[in-house]
């Protein structure tokens, strides 16, 4: 039976778990100020508040009424699926709201866009991991790629950047990979 000891240093030695922890305590530093001082909600100037926040709102109420065809709400009238699929339905995080009550949608953004950071820390480091010898440098390349300007400036992208990397790092279908892999990647 191993020790506390040796599965601590077991933890510690696996760098994907290093690099979504990293990423997860960089942008838990960085967003829980804000989002204390805002009373419990991320808001962040810009498309973020007027687009983002309202889209999920909306996607979320449909998706828990299971309105999901014609979105009367949408501009003129717009299909629901076709407009709100690559922001909204195809992020793995507005999944994660649909067990919540449509009221808290506002004060899960945060929360969220903190484990998006984590999740493209993790998805970096899993792509660059690839082309170093070292685990470390690759752990700084993950780092760098989440806080970039791409995603630190703009949230509304910041789902989106987390899976390239992701759909990188497995071989092409023919290549004997899962085609399931392959579809989760893409998802």
């Amino acid at each position: 039976m191993a020790s506390s000891k040796d599965t601590k240093k077991r933890f510690w030695q696996n760098y994907y778990l290093k690099a979504f922890f990293l990423g997860l305590g960089l942008s838990f530093l960085v967003f829980i100020p804000f989002i204390v001082v805002d009373g419990g909600r991320f808001l962040f100037y810009g498309d973020f508040n007027v687009q983002q926040v309202p889209f999920y709102r909306l996607a979320h109420d449909a998706v828990r009424s299971g309105n999901m065809g014609w979105s009367h709400t949408t501009d003129l009238g717009a299909n629901f699926i076709g407009s709100y699929s690559f922001y909204v339905l195809g992020s793995p995080f507005f999944w994660l709201t649909i067990p919540f009550p449509s009221e808290w949608v506002q004060y899960l953004m945060g929360p969220l866009l903190i484990l998006k950071f984590a999740c493209a820390t993790l998805t970096g480091f899993i792509y660059v991991r690839r082309y170093v010898k070292n685990p470390d440098s690759a752990l700084v390349a993950g780092v760098l790629y989440a806080f970039s300007s791409t995603t630190s400036t703009r949230p509304l992208y910041s789902s989106p950047c987390c899976w390239p990397p992701w759909m990188s790092t497995w071989p092409p279908a023919g290549g004997g990979s899962s085609p399931w892999r392959c579809a989760f990647a893409a998802w």
